[in-house]
Protein backbone atom coordinates (compact mmCIF):
# COMPACT_ATOMS: atom_id res chain seq x y z
CA UNK A 1 0.00 0.00 0.00
CA UNK A 2 1.51 3.37 -0.96
CA UNK A 3 2.16 5.84 1.77
CA UNK A 4 -0.39 8.55 2.31
CA UNK A 5 1.39 11.87 2.72
CA UNK A 6 0.32 13.96 5.64
CA UNK A 7 0.82 17.68 5.83
CA UNK A 8 3.73 18.56 8.10
CA UNK A 9 2.73 19.63 11.60
CA UNK A 10 3.71 23.23 10.81
CA UNK A 11 1.41 23.31 7.77
CA UNK A 12 -2.31 23.51 8.36
CA UNK A 13 -4.45 22.61 5.39
CA UNK A 14 -7.30 24.92 4.54
CA UNK A 15 -10.84 23.61 4.27
CA UNK A 16 -10.62 24.04 0.49
CA UNK A 17 -7.39 22.02 0.36
CA UNK A 18 -8.95 19.24 2.42
CA UNK A 19 -11.99 19.26 0.10
CA UNK A 20 -9.70 18.80 -2.91
CA UNK A 21 -7.15 16.38 -1.46
CA UNK A 22 -9.64 13.95 0.12
CA UNK A 23 -11.41 12.92 -3.11
CA UNK A 24 -8.12 13.00 -5.02
CA UNK A 25 -6.55 10.65 -2.47
CA UNK A 26 -9.55 8.31 -2.79
CA UNK A 27 -9.21 8.29 -6.60
CA UNK A 28 -5.46 7.71 -6.42
CA UNK A 29 -5.85 4.84 -3.96
CA UNK A 30 -8.57 3.14 -6.00
CA UNK A 31 -7.53 3.86 -9.59
CA UNK A 32 -3.82 4.73 -9.74
CA UNK A 33 -1.95 2.85 -7.01
CA UNK A 34 -3.03 -0.69 -7.95
CA UNK A 35 -1.32 -0.63 -11.36
CA UNK A 36 1.49 1.87 -10.79
CA UNK A 37 4.34 -0.63 -10.47
CA UNK A 38 3.14 -2.71 -13.44
CA UNK A 39 2.84 0.41 -15.63
CA UNK A 40 6.36 1.49 -14.70
CA UNK A 41 7.82 -1.97 -15.30
CA UNK A 42 6.08 -2.21 -18.70
CA UNK A 43 6.87 1.39 -19.63
CA UNK A 44 3.16 1.93 -20.30
CA UNK A 45 1.77 5.47 -20.35
CA UNK A 46 -1.53 5.77 -18.42
CA UNK A 47 -3.68 7.53 -21.04
CA UNK A 48 -6.93 6.59 -19.29
CA UNK A 49 -5.72 7.87 -15.92
CA UNK A 50 -4.51 11.13 -17.48
CA UNK A 51 -8.00 11.67 -18.95
CA UNK A 52 -9.61 10.95 -15.57
CA UNK A 53 -7.26 13.33 -13.79
CA UNK A 54 -8.07 15.91 -16.46
CA UNK A 55 -11.74 15.65 -15.50
CA UNK A 56 -10.67 16.25 -11.88
CA UNK A 57 -8.86 19.47 -12.91
CA UNK A 58 -5.35 18.17 -12.25
CA UNK A 59 -3.98 19.20 -15.65
CA UNK A 60 -5.01 22.83 -15.24
CA UNK A 61 -4.05 23.37 -11.62
CA UNK A 62 -3.08 27.04 -11.86
CA UNK A 63 -4.90 27.86 -15.08
CA UNK A 64 -7.48 30.60 -14.40
CA UNK A 65 -11.07 29.42 -14.38
CA UNK A 66 -11.88 31.65 -17.40
CA UNK A 67 -9.65 29.32 -19.45
CA UNK A 68 -11.13 26.13 -18.01
CA UNK A 69 -8.63 25.56 -15.24
CA UNK A 70 -8.88 25.07 -11.49
CA UNK A 71 -7.30 28.45 -10.66
CA UNK A 72 -5.42 27.07 -7.65
CA UNK A 73 -2.52 28.64 -5.80
CA UNK A 74 1.00 27.27 -5.80
CA UNK A 75 0.78 25.58 -2.38
CA UNK A 76 -2.37 23.65 -3.29
CA UNK A 77 -0.93 22.69 -6.68
CA UNK A 78 2.21 21.38 -4.96
CA UNK A 79 0.13 19.38 -2.47
CA UNK A 80 -1.75 17.76 -5.35
CA UNK A 81 1.47 16.76 -7.10
CA UNK A 82 2.77 15.40 -3.78
CA UNK A 83 -0.36 13.27 -3.37
CA UNK A 84 0.09 11.84 -6.85
CA UNK A 85 3.81 11.22 -6.27
CA UNK A 86 3.02 9.20 -3.16
CA UNK A 87 1.34 6.56 -5.33
CA UNK A 88 2.95 7.00 -8.78
CA UNK A 89 6.11 9.04 -9.26
CA UNK A 90 6.00 8.82 -13.05
CA UNK A 91 2.45 10.13 -13.17
CA UNK A 92 3.36 12.93 -10.79
CA UNK A 93 6.17 13.98 -13.13
CA UNK A 94 3.73 14.01 -16.05
CA UNK A 95 1.31 16.20 -14.09
CA UNK A 96 4.03 18.52 -12.80
CA UNK A 97 5.79 18.99 -16.14
CA UNK A 98 2.56 19.52 -18.05
CA UNK A 99 1.42 22.13 -15.53
CA UNK A 100 4.69 23.94 -15.03
CA UNK A 101 6.78 23.52 -18.16
CA UNK A 102 4.16 23.71 -20.88
CA UNK A 103 1.10 25.36 -19.33
CA UNK A 104 3.17 27.59 -17.04
CA UNK A 105 5.12 29.01 -19.96
CA UNK A 106 1.93 29.57 -21.92
CA UNK A 107 0.41 31.40 -18.94
CA UNK A 108 3.54 33.55 -18.65
CA UNK A 109 4.36 34.27 -22.28
CA UNK A 110 1.28 33.43 -24.34
CA UNK A 111 -0.95 36.03 -25.94
CA UNK A 112 -4.55 36.23 -24.80
CA UNK A 113 -5.64 34.62 -28.09
CA UNK A 114 -3.21 31.73 -27.54
CA UNK A 115 -4.43 31.28 -23.98
CA UNK A 116 -8.09 31.22 -25.09
CA UNK A 117 -7.34 28.64 -27.77
CA UNK A 118 -4.82 26.36 -26.09
CA UNK A 119 -5.40 26.48 -22.33
CA UNK A 120 -8.89 24.91 -22.20
CA UNK A 121 -7.88 21.65 -23.94
CA UNK A 122 -4.61 21.53 -21.97
CA UNK A 123 -6.42 22.11 -18.67
CA UNK A 124 -8.93 19.36 -19.48
CA UNK A 125 -6.17 16.91 -20.53
CA UNK A 126 -7.74 16.73 -23.98
CA UNK A 127 -4.24 17.70 -25.11
CA UNK A 128 -1.00 16.90 -23.32
CA UNK A 129 1.81 19.43 -23.30
CA UNK A 130 5.54 18.87 -23.62
CA UNK A 131 8.59 21.08 -23.24
CA UNK A 132 11.71 21.17 -25.42
CA UNK A 133 14.79 22.86 -23.96
CA UNK A 134 17.72 20.43 -23.81
CA UNK A 135 20.28 20.67 -26.63
CA UNK A 136 23.61 19.02 -27.44
CA UNK A 137 26.43 21.16 -26.12
CA UNK A 138 24.06 23.23 -23.98
CA UNK A 139 22.19 20.67 -21.92
CA UNK A 140 19.47 22.54 -20.10
CA UNK A 141 21.44 25.79 -19.88
CA UNK A 142 19.03 28.34 -21.29
CA UNK A 143 21.82 30.90 -21.73
CA UNK A 144 23.59 28.53 -24.15
CA UNK A 145 20.51 27.82 -26.26
CA UNK A 146 21.33 27.57 -29.99
CA UNK A 147 17.98 26.71 -31.62
CA UNK A 148 16.76 29.71 -33.63
CA UNK A 149 13.37 30.85 -34.83
CA UNK A 150 13.37 33.30 -37.73
CA UNK A 151 10.23 35.11 -38.82
CA UNK A 152 9.03 34.21 -42.31
CA UNK A 153 5.91 36.28 -43.00
CA UNK A 154 3.31 35.30 -40.40
CA UNK A 155 5.23 32.19 -39.42
CA UNK A 156 8.57 31.25 -37.90
CA UNK A 157 11.13 28.83 -39.29
CA UNK A 158 12.83 26.91 -36.49
CA UNK A 159 16.34 25.51 -36.94
CA UNK A 160 18.20 23.60 -34.28
CA UNK A 161 18.48 20.32 -32.44
CA UNK A 162 16.75 19.22 -29.24
CA UNK A 163 17.93 16.03 -27.56
CA UNK A 164 15.33 15.74 -24.83
CA UNK A 165 11.70 16.80 -24.85
CA UNK A 166 9.68 15.99 -21.75
CA UNK A 167 6.65 13.85 -22.74
CA UNK A 168 7.38 14.11 -26.47
CA UNK A 169 6.07 10.60 -27.21
CA UNK A 170 2.63 11.40 -25.81
CA UNK A 171 2.29 15.14 -26.27
CA UNK A 172 -0.07 16.89 -28.61
CA UNK A 173 1.69 20.25 -28.27
CA UNK A 174 5.32 21.05 -27.58
CA UNK A 175 6.49 24.30 -26.04
CA UNK A 176 9.87 24.69 -27.74
CA UNK A 177 12.40 27.16 -26.37
CA UNK A 178 14.26 29.04 -29.12
CA UNK A 179 16.19 32.24 -29.71
CA UNK A 180 14.63 34.92 -31.90
CA UNK A 181 17.34 37.54 -31.46
CA UNK A 182 19.98 37.00 -34.15
CA UNK A 183 22.52 39.07 -32.21
CA UNK A 184 22.45 36.77 -29.15
CA UNK A 185 24.96 33.91 -28.74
Amino acid sequence: MPRQPAAPAWFDLTDDQRAILGPLRDFLTAEVAPGAVARDEAGRFPHDIVKSLGRLGVFGLQVPERYGGAGLGTATAALIVEEIAAVDGSLALTVASHNSLCVGHLLTAGTDAQKREWLPPLAAAERLGAWALTEPGAGSDLASLQTRAVRDGDDYVVNGVKIWTSQAHYADWIFCLVRTDASSP
